[in-house]
């Protein structure tokens, strides 16, 4: 599939394929916050400012969701509040075993697919609940 050509985001790292499979699931149905969160979070970049940032809070809006139990509602709006900087985190080898392709097949819903990729980066969990703590 990598070797399919299109359109790709301008900082977050995905192949045209799986960008392409990502924006289809937008239109299939309401697509809930652990998608776009696992989406990013498993497409880090190459460190930069915009990629920083938004690793981070796509990070810390999971662990928003899945550990500390906050509302869907509530996640466009705390990811808007924060407008720091943050360091680069280097992406661990697996970015977990559920993607967009999973997703989009039926099988495997949004939620698994945001604990699959919330698990892949859990040597940075205590970094990313830090954070959390600080906003």
């Amino acid at each position: 599939m990598d070797d399919i050509e299109g359109p790709v985001h301008r900082y977050i790292g995905s192949a045209p394929a799986c960008w392409a499979a990502y924006r289809q699931l937008l239109t299939l149905g309401p697509v809930q916050q652990y998608a776009v969160d696992a989406y990013a979070a498993q497409h880090p970049g190459v460190p930069g400012p915009q990629s920083r940032r938004s690793m981070a809070k796509h990070l810390m809006s999971l662990c928003r969701l899945l550990e500390r139990g906050a509302p869907l509602t509530s996640a466009m709006q705390f990811l808007a509040s924060i407008s720091r900087d943050f360091p680069w985190l280097e992406p661990p080898e697996s970015l977990g075993d559920i993607t967009v392709f999973d997703v989009r097949a039926g099988t495997a819903t949004q939620l698994d697919w945001a604990r699959s990729v919330w698990q892949a980066w859990s040597p940075y969990h205590d970094t990313v609940r830090g954070w959390l703590d600080e906003h």
